[in-house]
């Protein structure tokens, strides 16, 4: 019942921050996801998350970006999305350095997705923020100390493929709520 203190450790800068705007959705709407790919990142219930959408006709693509530290998971990964044949529309970047090119990929997207099990403050919520991404992630570690549920992003359960797919659904259906988390997370990371 402790409340977290914040302590300044964000690696973005003022030229990170792109001119504040909040984009229409793009169809098939683009999710992103950036960190380690390992199955504590909650990658598994963003692929399901994928199929959950698509069996109920939203059409979603997720770009997956960051270094693979088990090639194990990896292949299991890819094998889960071949069974559920959505192998079009989850894609795999690898490693992007942190800078334009990287945040292209949050200025394309419609949906910055964190479903870890478990974090610290991760500095890639400040990214997707400078660069008008909503946030969705889970309720861990430091995240909802000072990101406030609906305020600044939506918070869900960790290990809940279902609760991500319908906070997708909730974010592409609302695009009062949108804007708000939009502007509210931007002004935050400023």
């Amino acid at each position: 019942n402790k409340e977290a203190i914040f302590v300044p450790t964000n690696t973005i800068s003022n030229k990170d921050f792109i001119n504040f705007k909040v984009r229409k959705l793009n169809n098939p709407v683009r999710l992103i996801f950036c960190g380690r790919i390992e199955i504590k990142k909650g990658i598994i219930e963003a692929i399901n998350s994928v199929d959950l959408l698509k069996k109920i006709g939203i059409e979603a693509q997720l770009d997956l970006i960051g270094p693979y530290v088990d090639d194990e998971f990896y292949k299991e990964a890819k094998s889960i999305i071949k069974k559920l044949n959505i192998h079009k529309q989850v894609i795999f970047h690898g490693r992007i350095p942190y800078g334009n090119k990287l945040f292209g990929y949050f200025q394309k997207a419609d949906l910055f997705i964190l479903p870890s099990y478990t974090e610290g403050f991760p500095h890639v919520i400040w990214e997707a923020a400078a660069n008008c991404c909503p946030v969705l992630a889970t309720s861990v570690g430091g995240i909802p100390a000072l990101f406030k549920h609906q305020k600044h992003g939506i918070l869900i359960p960790p290990k809940n493929s279902q609760a991500l797919a319908d906070s997708i659904i909730k974010l592409v259906n609302d695009e009062q709520l949108r804007t708000a988390l939009v502007t509210n997370a931007y002004k935050l990371a400023q």
